[in-house]
């Protein structure tokens, strides 16, 4: 009842469906939604071709096509330490029908007993779900949503990578923190069904424009 943030660090053997979500992520968003909490899921790991001959099985493996959760792939960090490049390891969007999955990438190599490396999603998505676990608890009303939207906002990327997501948060300041000069602003709007949205520009209420400026106030 009191945990909203859930990691969840296991996938299917075969990559999800071109055009169909499965039923065990069809499933979680619907308990995602019915309970208001946010599930963190790793994206997969690619199988071993050289012992399943399995080369082209490199898609987000279920539950990762659960449209309502944060999937996390794998990147590896540079030479400064700083997220560069895709782990080989993780496994690659798009979703079903062209979901953006995975959503974001974190760090998925570990150093284990023995001084060698290990690499997988399943030690990336935990990082994440820490991270939005901080950002529920900072957040004033928290919302799944709303917590999904933030840590992408977060990120570096300004456009979507199939295999890094929309990159990692990497930002300056906190998730739950505006980075100095600017603000980020959040609405919630009801969508009838059989009705098709294009939103062609920001449209901002006009008691918050003032001397041609945007101003308001929060609590």
């Amino acid at each position: 009842e009191h945990t909203k943030v859930w990691n969840i660090s296991f996938n299917e053997v075969s990559q999800c469906e071109p055009d169909m979500v499965s039923l065990l992520g069809h499933e979680l968003s619907r308990i995602a939604r019915s309970n208001n909490i946010l599930f963190v899921i790793s994206a997969g790991n690619r199988p071993n071709a050289g012992s399943t001959g399995e080369t082209d099985n490199f898609r987000v493996a279920p539950p990762a096509d659960s449209e309502a959760s944060l999937v996390v792939g794998g990147c590896l960090p540079g030479r400064f330490g700083w997220p560069e490049g895709p782990c080989e390891v993780s496994r690659t969007g798009p979703g079903p029908d062209g979901m953006t999955k995975p959503d974001l990438s974190w760090f998925s190599a570990v150093r284990v007993v023995g001084g060698g490396v290990a690499r997988g999603t399943s030690y990336a998505a935990p990082l994440v779900a820490s991270l939005c676990a901080h950002l529920w608890s900072n957040l004033k009303p928290p919302r799944p949503d709303l917590v999904r939207a933030v840590m992408l906002n977060s990120c570096a990327n300004l456009i979507y990578d199939s295999k890094l997501g929309w990159g990692s948060p990497v930002h300056e300041v906190l998730p739950w923190l505006c980075p100095e000069g600017s603000v980020v602003l959040t609405w919630k709007a009801n969508l009838l069904p059989r009705l098709s949205y294009y939103w062609l520009d920001i449209v901002l209420p006009e008691q918050l424009y003032r001397d041609g400026k945007v101003r308001g106030e929060f609590a």
